[in-house]
């Protein structure tokens, strides 16, 4: 109860004209006061890995490899632990978009999107396709840049069926289909 924050988020949403939609949003804005139970450790020293040679280790198990290689790296550094309070600032997202009705079923969309790690943006951006057969099933299909990744193609589907709604979405099938990739 001793580590407070304040987290915020805001979003708005703007209609120019009937068939155009924008919409903006940033999320997570804020941070936490770390004062209870707080863990801080810094390491000081080098190392340099110079690879390894594996015929030192032909017909053994790859946890001894890894082993030796944890070792030389722990015994390469100090570590030095304390239990100081400290503040951390969320992981703040910015999304920014727009719709536009082409037909009363087809709709184009564009998505940006911004994550704020470690002080560092990571940016996103969608270029979307949305088109409702009949009025109870959407079918969508997406393609986005995505931590300087091309081969992101997204699907989606939806089904209303009263009170109950059914849906899947995938941002990258071509990932889920040769997960080896």
């Amino acid at each position: 109860s001793k580590n407070m924050g304040l987290g915020l988020d805001v979003g708005l949403v703007f209609k120019p004209t009937d068939k155009l939609s924008i919409a903006a949003s940033a999320l997570d804005i804020g941070f936490i006061n770390w004062k209870e139970n707080a863990e801080n450790f810094e390491l000081k020293g080098q190392f340099t890995f110079d690879g390894l040679d594996l015929r030192n280790y032909i017909g053994q198990d790859i946890r001894t490899l890894c082993d030796d290689l944890a070792d030389s790296i722990r015994g390469a550094f100090d570590v030095v632990e304390t239990a100081n309070a400290y503040r951390r600032g969320l992981n703040t997202r910015v999304m920014v978009s727009a719709a536009y009705d082409l037909t009363q079923r087809h709709q184009i969309g564009l998505l940006s999107r911004g994550f704020m790690y470690e002080g560092v943006l990571h940016p996103s951006f969608t270029l979307s396709y949305q088109m409702r057969p009949t009025e109870a099933v959407s079918l969508a299909l997406s393609y986005s840049v995505a931590h300087w990744n091309y081969a992101n193609v997204g699907f989606g589907f939806n089904v209303n069926l009263g009170p109950v709604q059914l849906y899947a979405v995938a941002d990258n099938i071509i990932g889920a289909l040769q997960p080896h990739q």
